[in-house]
């Protein structure tokens, strides 16, 4: 800050075994620039070169990157693996830093030009959005060319833009769709659909489970069953209100594509060292973070969500991001078959992906073009993929303590009062 004296750069020794201990340093350089999210760590010793960590995304806020370099920095990085090349995907010089990004200036990648949102798909569009029936936008498509179908198709529970059907006559109409989804998939590619409840006369079914032989039968594999938690909706009075929802993610084949580090998350704890065997000292988190798991926390978008629109079901685009970052590639096709506001594509676009996906309802059309365009702006506004959950007692909110509880508190007070009981 300014008429502040410059704080001396914090060094930190990062060592995997003893015999390193006098050679590895690092200083952290945090920008004061928003525009420069990076942590710069300069490795001295053993011939290593300054190395710049690129594992700070530029989606990210410049107080959220501040908080990932102070996490990384309580990490140790095994030196040996630095040295064969096993961190170069997120370890490189200085030099050839500067030399990508040279390179992608000059060169012509898929947003970097006037993109427009076309209603029609061919292989050299970037983003569709095609307003009318899924099946039809599927027809077009060609044979093996989608990495990542996800979507949250209607529940038939009676929404404004469904009707509700028969059970049956509603799980042959998702295995239409299903069908057509796996004939356009990648043999390395992705399924998965996101659903909840089907409430019959107030008995629930989990359209997980009815869906899955669906799935099944058409030669996918399962790879996980993600439980999405969130904490508010509709409060029941005759069984316990539902705060979840799943994600059923499936594969064409055993060769598939799943990058967990640009997902993981931070560490619990992140200065665990190993106490026995041949390890024992060394550091035993994985300096990238952890697996996130199959139980998401990710709040829903309600009324004060900074991404509601007038949709009664959108999903955040975090929750979408999370599965584009992990199950596809840069230049990609992500595909959704029920589009809704446009949630697929804008986290597609976002990280260099392109987007595909069919909406029936003109005005939800309307408002996902609306929103993908300002995401091609940088206008969008939406809820950082990294940001923690709000927690009101945390934060201190007032709301947090009882009006009874106040009261009672407040009644302890006046009776501890060295004046309470005296006679005037």
């Amino acid at each position: 800050m300014r008429g502040q004296p410059a704080m001396p750069a914090r060094k930190a020794h990062f060592t995997q075994s003893s015999e390193h201990s006098s050679d590895i340093t690092r200083d952290r350089v945090l920008s004061d620039n928003p525009d420069k999210r990076i942590g710069i760590a300069k490795f001295t010793g053993n011939g290593l070169k300054p190395m710049i960590l690129s594992r700070i995304f530029r989606r990210r806020t410049a107080p959220h990157a501040r908080r990932e370099v102070v996490w990384t920095s309580r990490c140790a990085y095994d030196i040996d693996k630095i040295k064969t090349g096993a961190y170069k995907h997120y370890f490189m010089p200085q030099e050839r830093q500067v030399e990508r990004a040279e390179m992608k200036a000059g060169e012509q990648t898929l947003f970097n030009r006037k993109t427009t949102i076309s209603d029609a798909f061919a292989a050299s569009e970037s983003i569709v959005v095609y307003p009318g029936d899924c099946l039809a936008l599927l027809k077009t498509i060609p044979d093996e060319s989608l990495q990542l179908i996800v979507t949250s198709p209607p529940y038939n529970i009676g929404k404004e833009y469904e009707k509700r059907l028969d059970l049956d006559l509603y799980l042959h109409q998702q295995e239409q769709v299903i069908a057509e989804c796996v004939r356009a998939l990648s043999p390395r590619g992705s399924i998965c659909w996101q659903v909840g409840n089907y409430v019959d006369r107030g008995a629930i079914i989990p359209l997980d489970t009815v869906l899955y032989p669906i799935f099944s039968r058409l030669g996918l594999r399962m790879r996980n069953r993600i439980i999405w938690h969130f904490e508010h909706g509709l409060h029941c009075s005759r069984r316990f209100s539902g705060r979840y929802e799943t994600i059923i993610w499936f594969t064409k084949s055993d060769d598939y594509v799943f990058s967990l580090d640009p997902v993981r998350i931070p560490q619990k704890y992140p200065g665990k060292k190993y106490f026995k065997g041949p390890k024992a000292g060394q550091y035993s988190c994985n300096p990238l973070g952890k697996n996130p798991g199959d139980l998401w926390v990710i709040p829903n978008v309600k009324s004060n969500h900074v991404e509601k629109t007038e949709h009664p079901c959108q999903f955040p685009v975090e929750l979408i991001e999370r599965l584009v970052l992990s199950l596809t590639n840069e230049g990609d096709w992500v595909f959704d078959p029920f589009l809704g506001t446009g949630t697929t594509v804008i986290a597609a676009v976002r990280h260099r992906r392109r987007g595909a996906g069919a909406e029936i309802v003109p005005k939800y059309v309307q408002l996902a073009r609306e929103r993908i365009a300002q995401e091609l702006a940088g206008t969008l506004r939406t809820r950082p993929m990294d940001r923690p959950v709000y927690d009101p007692v945390e934060a201190g909110n007032r709301l947090t303590i009882a009006p009874w509880k106040r009261a009672s508190n407040q009644l302890m007070l006046f009776e501890r009062s060295p004046m309470h009981g005296r006679k005037r």
